[in-house]
């Protein structure tokens, strides 16, 4: 048995897995337990989602996930949380990894975050859902 993994799922992986419940974001939220994937999230995360979901206007999203662990990041993080994004909307997303001390963030937009950087950094792997999965699957067989 491995150690659970400690995990920051970005909001865009949270609404996938909402619409969708053949997905690999799906899978991640409702097939892994604590025991495999700590999940954090924050007030600002929650508010994010909230926001896409009102401008979505779409009925298939469904409530925010409940057994997600509630961190409140630091404010003080934020300026050198801006410093691993090109997307200053993704700053409380990073801001929220470091805070939880997670060892991974996980994404459909990598485009948003400076892998290497964040990685060397803050000793934080940024990959997609499906490439965390197959990891997953490795380490657990």
């Amino acid at each position: 048995m491995f150690k659970a993994k400690r995990v920051v799922l970005d909001t865009d992986v949270l609404i996938s897995a909402s619409i969708s419940q053949k997905g690999a974001a799906y899978l991640l939220i409702n097939l892994y337990t604590d025991n495999e994937v700590i999940k954090y999230t924050s007030s600002e995360q929650i508010h994010e989602y909230e926001l896409v979901i009102q401008r979505c206007n779409c009925k298939r999203i469904t409530q925010y996930p409940e057994d997600f662990n509630k961190v409140e990041p630091l404010k003080q993080n934020i300026e050198k949380s801006a410093s691993f994004t090109i997307d200053s909307k993704d700053i409380h997303i990073i801001n929220l990894a470091v805070s939880a001390k997670a060892q991974f963030l996980i994404t459909y937009n990598l485009k948003h975050y400076k892998i290497e950087e964040l990685k060397r950094n803050q000793n934080i792997i940024c990959m997609t859902t499906g490439a965390f999965l197959q990891y997953l699957r490795t380490i657990t067989n």
